[in-house]
């Protein structure tokens, strides 16, 4: 074991503090500082690549396994099966593991069985992904499962599935509960900028998909604020605020032409983008309006959401079809009268709106309050 740590410090020069740390780890048996100091090691220096990987496991990493954390085992394995640049040596990792290492419990394994998916899903295979992620569908309902990274494994394995499949919806609502059980200092740069980019690009042409101050809030999206898609995340800014003409410009513009696939996409879904954007643009006018003042003209809407007089009242009754609100349309009057409206996560640029709402309801209860004060009768004598 010594001999081989020597070696690799021979070979890597340039992580031989790393290698002799994690050796003194080793014969000092500190197994939970030895499984730490491999991760991090793997996702900062991968310098293990192909046979070198799967050397690493067979020559060092296999003899102590059964003594680490099992799940935080299969997150190095997945570290290491992501840089054998080899099918059949994943495979062979994988299959290894999976019938030799009787110790390892069933999170463990469900965990592996994902990575298994990965693996598939990078060959294009995927009905055998299909098969297996239907097979291990029921396990993720079990409410005894004790870790959130057997939950991400599962989501980023359906979601990359959902992905390839074209299902954009599914592949949303797979990415947000993927993120809410990742630690996203655990994703590297470019898996960081994939997800985001992706996010946004399903939540565009989704066909369901009518709020995004979840996405525009979340720390992933920031991460491309730096990048070639900051005007991407601008183009959803713009979809949320149901700005058409600021939504035309930016799709016009050099800086979103220049994003492909991602334009390309759009362009393929041009119909579903103008749709949504009409609707939000709508959904914000009601939003943004009192309890007490929701009952509206149709000039306003047809004004705020750029479109032709006789397509107001169609597309009030496309925003009722698809849930995003409830009311009473007045075909003489030309109004609508709104009970309800679709609740969603509030964004930064509605806190000032939300504050002069509260502030106005404020000065009601305490102009009620006066009012019960000097005109109520003494109650006592």
């Amino acid at each position: 074991m010594v001999d081989y740590i020597t070696q690799q410090i021979t070979l890597y020069p340039q992580i031989e503090k790393d290698l002799i740390e994690i050796q003194n780890y080793f014969e000092n048996k500190l197994w939970h500082q030895l499984s730490l100091k491999l991760e991090s090691l793997l996702r900062t220096q991968p310098v293990f690549k192909g046979q070198a990987a799967y050397e690493l496991y067979s020559n060092f990493i296999s003899q102590f396994d059964s003594r680490i954390n099992q799940l935080k085992f299969t997150t190095i394995i997945a570290l290491l099966g992501h840089e054998l640049q080899d099918v059949s040596l994943e495979t062979s990792l994988y299959d290894e593991i999976l019938t030799k290492s009787n110790w390892l419990g069933e999170e463990a394994k469900f965990c592996l069985e994902m990575d298994i998916v990965i693996r598939h899903l990078k060959e294009s295979d995927l009905l055998s992904a299909k098969n297996r992620l239907n097979k291990f569908e029921d396990y993720v309902k079990k409410e005894n499962i004790s870790d959130a990274v057997v939950f991400s494994k599962y989501y980023k394995a359906l979601m990359e599935y959902q992905k390839l499949s074209g299902f954009s919806n599914e592949f949303f609502a797979s990415a947000i509960l993927y993120l809410g059980y990742t630690n996203l200092e655990d994703l590297s740069q470019e898996e960081k900028i994939s997800v985001a980019k992706d996010m946004i690009t399903s939540g565009l042409i989704g066909d369901n998909i009518y709020s995004y101050g979840g996405i525009l809030d979340s720390p992933i999206v920031e991460v491309l604020s730096t990048t070639i898609y900051a005007s991407y995340v601008q183009l959803l800014e713009t979809v949320q605020q149901g700005n058409t003409p600021q939504f035309h410009a930016l799709l016009a513009s050099p800086a979103i032409q220049s994003l492909s696939p991602e334009y390309n996409t759009l362009v393929t879904h041009a119909s579903v983008l103008e749709l949504k954007i009409t609707l939000m643009g709508m959904m914000n006018i009601f939003i943004e309006r009192s309890a007490h003042d929701r009952i509206v003209q149709f000039p306003i809407i047809q004004e705020k959401c750029c479109v032709a007089e006789d397509k107001v009242e169609w597309l009030l009754m496309k925003a009722m079809s698809v849930g995003l609100m409830k009311g009473t349309i007045d075909e003489v009057d030309q109004t609508i009268s709104v009970s309800w409206i679709n609740p969603r996560m509030v964004e930064k640029r509605q806190y000032g709106v939300l504050r002069d709402q509260i502030a106005a309801w404020q000065t009601k209860v305490k102009d009620a309050l006066h009012i019960v004060e000097e005109r109520a009768t003494e109650l006592y004598v």
